[in-house]
């Protein structure tokens, strides 16, 4: 499923000696894959024009998305058996220039599948020998014997390597929108967005940037992908400790709030309360963040740095021994987690 087209930076090729490389390392070759991008064909007509290639050739071994030189779309992988022989490719429907379309090559370790706008048009039983040594390109075809082979002649963005085969509903699910990164399975990601500079950043963790060899910066207005979708929140109360080892003011008792999300979470504002205590109500301070995987503790009267110092201050206990409820309220006051335990635990 596509999206409005909004206004944007994108490199443009010209066919004759422009591309980007990024250096070469296992994650973008992977086993099983899915390889994707958004591409607009300008011109080059009968000539094999690539957009991505990660190969090497003695013997052919790696995968690559041509526009190819009979004008239609096509995907290869080689065998890792021969030099010039060994590709064994699906072959899609023909090129609409100058107009944006989405590719995207799937191997799930027996078929080799080409799909276009989300859509199948193409699968082949092949084996494939992954690229072990030459860089990833983006614009031109041959990473080893010839630089001057395979440039690709027009625009390409959203650039993207997984190590897990994405079916139809995964891409059209996503094509439309730019990722964040932070996605299962995400090996690689160039949005090529930069509007400036040499060098284009990978937007995953593995941090792999290329280098812009000649490609020129043009903002468009076509291009139908949105922002990305903000980070699921999933910040949680994963613990009650009711009964402190403090007589009577049980200070030392706490509630834990923690991070399960993959992105940091600002929760200024966000707010702890106890079902049988309601008069105490603890707001986080401004600037309070958390990030993947951190948790923080909120005390009833003593202060834990290491914790993250908070407290209610309160000078009786909050927690009822019997049952209670703990709740988290993002700062718009919507509930976001609830923590029961005795009495109230099924009620």
């Amino acid at each position: 499923m596509t999206a409005t087209p909004v206004s944007t930076c994108v490199l443009s090729f010209d066919g004759k000696t422009q591309y980007v490389e990024i250096p070469y390392k296992p994650e973008q070759n992977p086993d099983v894959f899915s390889v994707s991008a958004w591409v607009k064909v300008i011109g080059g007509q009968g000539t094999w024009r690539s957009v991505i290639t990660s190969r090497n050739d003695g013997p052919s071994r790696g995968y690559m998305i041509y526009a190819g030189a009979d004008n239609k779309w096509q995907t290869w992988v080689g065998n890792g058996v021969s030099v010039d022989s060994g590709w064994m490719a699906v072959i899609g429907p023909g090129i609409q220039l100058n107009t944006w379309t989405h590719v995207t090559s799937n191997f799930d370790g027996k078929v080799l599948e080409l799909l276009i706008n989300g859509k199948s048009v193409g699968k082949k039983n092949a084996t494939y020998a992954k690229n072990t040594q030459r860089p990833l390109r983006i614009g031109a075809g041959v990473t080893e014997r010839d630089y001057s082979k395979y440039f690709y002649h027009g625009q390409i963005a959203e650039v993207s390597v997984w190590n897990v085969v994405r079916q139809e509903a995964d891409v059209q699910q996503s094509m439309g929108q730019r990722l964040r990164g932070d996605e299962a399975g995400l090996a690689g990601y160039w949005p090529l967005n930069e509007c400036s500079g040499t060098i284009v950043a990978d937007q995953t963790s593995n941090g792999h940037a290329g280098n812009v060899s000649g490609a020129t910066w043009q903002t468009i207005e076509d291009l139908p992908v949105q922002p990305a979708a903000p980070a699921p929140v999933c910040v949680v109360i994963t613990e009650v400790v009711y009964k402190g080892k403090v007589k009577r003011a049980q200070s030392d008792e706490y509630v834990e709030i923690t991070n399960q999300g993959s992105a940091t979470t600002e929760i200024s504002g966000w707010k702890v309360t106890s079902a049988a205590s309601d008069r105490q109500v603890f707001v986080f301070p401004a600037g309070t963040k958390l990030s993947s995987g951190q948790s923080v503790r909120v005390y009833t009267n003593e202060v834990h740095p290491e914790t993250g110092g908070f407290s209610f201050g309160s000078r009786t206990a909050i927690w009822n021994d019997q049952g209670d409820r703990g709740t988290l309220f993002n700062a718009e006051g919507q509930e976001v987690s609830t923590w029961s335990y005795g009495t109230l635990a099924n009620g």
